[in-house]
């Protein structure tokens, strides 16, 4: 049966190699070679993270964008509504209101009429 010695250990994984092959072939060239592909995968992976965030920024600002709009467009609404609001009758006496109720009654009829 074949021994095994620690060759190496990255924190992640730990490698080992026979010691028939240990004895054999030198070992170092063997550990850089683990080394450049732990850090090739490490880059890798930094980079999709990278994308991965840098997409979810511009999703973000896209959003912030429509909602800054949608504040613009409901800002505009409340002044429109806001100018409405002087034919509200809500804070007008009993007598306004019915004045402005007959004189809406009127309008109405004479529409009827024309249209009849």
């Amino acid at each position: 049966t074949a021994q095994y010695d620690s060759l190496y250990s990255d924190g992640l994984n730990q490698y080992y190699v026979a010691r028939e092959v240990k004895d054999i072939y030198d070992t170092k060239d063997l550990i850089e070679r683990i080394i450049i592909a732990s850090t090739d995968v490490v880059k890798q992976r930094e980079y999709e993270l990278w994308q991965a965030d840098k997409d979810d920024a511009i999703q973000l600002r896209a959003f912030a964008e429509r909602q800054q709009a949608e504040i613009v467009r409901l800002n505009e609404l409340v002044k429109s509504l806001e100018g409405r609001s002087s034919l509200s009758l809500k804070d007008q006496s009993l007598l306004k209101r019915i004045e402005r109720a007959g004189y809406g009654l009127t309008i109405d009829w004479v529409k009827f009429k024309k249209n009849s």
